[in-house]
């Protein structure tokens, strides 16, 4: 929400919307910024897988772009090498309705916001449960301020614990 006016922030959207309106080409503000928000939920929907992986197998953590990239591969290719439309069901975006139509069909977007729900309880969930380890540090003082040349110390160790909250 804007703190200036109360309106709620929509940024990339709303521009594109002016833009396509300002260029007399056939669309106008309200339709343009109708269907740019009815496309949030997709792009929720693979920030939420991204949640999941990173959260469940942090190892992994690239793993969290394949979501982007599949949705990409199949939204925007997938039409183009005429992929079937259960394949293309895959994406969150194959979901969006075209708000422009008489009647749009919502329910994908429903659908949509349940798997969001799911995935981002999964991720927080195993947020959650994971425990920070003890950061470690191993450094020779004496080389910070002779240089290592000189001194042949042993090594220090430090040992940082970083809270854990609610316990």
């Amino acid at each position: 929400m804007s703190p200036q006016t109360g309106t709620p922030r929509t940024g990339p959207g709303t521009l594109i919307a002016a833009l396509a309106a300002g260029a007399h080409i056939g669309v106008n503000f309200g339709d343009a910024f109708l269907q740019a928000v009815a496309t949030v939920p997709a792009v929720w929907t693979v920030i939420a897988v991204s949640v999941a992986v990173v959260g469940a197998r942090p190892q992994v953590s690239l793993a969290a772009w394949l979501g982007v990239l599949l949705s990409f591969g199949l939204t925007l290719l997938g039409p183009t090498f005429k992929l079937p439309d259960t394949t293309l069901a895959i994406s969150p975006f194959w979901h969006i309705p075209n708000a422009t139509s008489p009647e749009p069909d919502w329910w994908g977007l429903l659908w949509i916001t349940q798997v969001i729900a799911l995935f981002l309880l999964v991720g927080f969930a195993r947020f959650r449960r994971r425990r920070p380890r003890a950061l470690t540090i191993f450094f020779r003082p004496q080389t910070l301020l002779h240089g290592a040349r000189h001194h042949a110390g042993r090594a220090a160790r430090v040992s940082l614990q970083l809270p854990v909250h609610g316990r």
